[in-house]
């Protein structure tokens, strides 16, 4: 949503809490009202942070974090997932280079750490963003530049070797 879409979807909501308790209920109970209220759960959506932001800001947390997996935004600007990372809060990035080495030990055992390393980094990292980040598919082709498809194929690959490596 553009800032002009949002200046007038709060515009609209403020006229809405000042008008009189009688008119506001009125209002309240319109199909105006009920659109609105859509507009901003789609708005609100929009600028939720990802699904990953969640288990990065935990890993964060941890007592051997390297601090080199973090990013600092003074101004506090980026709110959104890119390429590099995903920014967390307003401030914090944490960088996906940095991070998957270090929640690869922690979330699998030696077995699937011995055949995760034995992959394509695009394929590991497709595998840890999906089953260890918890992102979807969407999300996973968006972060490698990639189409839905390669990312399952990544991800079926992975689990071939798992399964196979589990077999032996």
């Amino acid at each position: 949503m553009t800032m002009n879409a949002s200046i007038a979807l709060l515009t609209e909501v403020r006229s809405i809490l000042h008008a009189p308790v009688w008119h506001r209920a009125f209002h309240m109970f319109g199909a105006r009202f009920r659109a609105l209220v859509d507009q901003l759960d789609a708005h609100l959506e929009a600028v939720a942070p990802p699904a990953i932001a969640g288990p990065a800001t935990r890993m964060a947390r941890l007592p051997d974090f390297n601090l080199e997996v973090v990013t600092v935004d003074e101004r506090e600007t980026e709110v959104a997932a890119s390429t590099a990372g995903v920014w967390v809060r307003a401030w914090v990035l944490i960088n996906w280079e940095a991070l998957l080495p270090t929640a690869m030990p922690r979330a699998l055992n030696e077995g699937h750490r011995t055949v995760l390393s034995r992959l394509p980094e695009d394929t590991r990292n497709a595998y840890l963003l999906h089953r260890i980040g918890g992102l979807d598919i969407e999300q996973v082709a968006w972060l490698q530049g990639s189409d839905v498809a390669a990312v399952e194929k990544r991800l079926a690959h992975c689990l071939s070797a798992i399964a196979h490596h589990l077999d032996v």
